[in-house]
């Protein structure tokens, strides 16, 4: 008579389950790491973009003027990255679409429309930072960013907006993660 056993019974005796157990823990820690790794890659991308426009064009009077140069790619793309992002995030949606809108209409060929809708992006971005009560004092930090662009100018503006955003983010993935997981630190 021919003994069949299952996968589960043939596994118990080829590895021990300890072994299976902790291989599948830290498969499944890499997996929800992955989840986030496509925001970490456009917050650090978004973080860069102000010191490489620095470094390669100097200052400039806007993100947006950087359509005239040679690194229009680059704004085209971390814009596009992060309205993505941002899509996929829960009470983002606005945002990002003014996002998109923004990077789809340059300053060159539309410059009332761009500054507009540049303008809407921020204040819709206000908002979300007030929805979750734990990091709501970041919708404080970010209304430093008026006073910044009045005494600095637009670029410095963006820059801080950009700055407060991107720190949010990396928080709020950090405190997902925290309630997905309370043994994450």
């Amino acid at each position: 008579m021919i003994l069949k056993l299952s996968q589960k019974q043939v596994l118990h005796r080829v590895v021990p389950i300890d072994f299976v157990n902790n291989f599948l823990k830290i498969k499944f820690f890499f997996m929800r790491l992955s989840e986030f790794y496509p925001h970490y890659l456009a917050i650090l991308l978004a973080l860069l973009q102000p010191i490489i426009i620095l470094s390669y064009l100097g200052p400039v009077y806007s993100i947006s003027t950087v359509w005239h140069s040679d690194l229009q790619p680059l704004f085209i793309i971390s814009n596009a990255i992060t309205s993505f992002l941002f899509f996929c995030t829960r009470r983002w949606t606005i945002p990002s679409l003014l996002l998109l809108i923004l990077t789809a209409f340059s300053v060159d060929m539309y410059p009332q429309f761009h500054t507009g809708v540049a303008l809407l992006f921020f204040l819709s971005c206000y908002y979300p930072l007030l929805a979750i009560k734990r990091l709501r004092f970041y919708s404080f930090i970010y209304l430093i960013t008026g006073p910044i662009g009045y005494l600095y100018g637009l670029f410095w503006l963006e820059v801080w907006g950009i700055f407060v955003l991107c720190i949010y983010h990396v928080h709020y993935i950090w405190y997902l993660e925290k309630i997905k997981n309370p043994n994450y630190s």
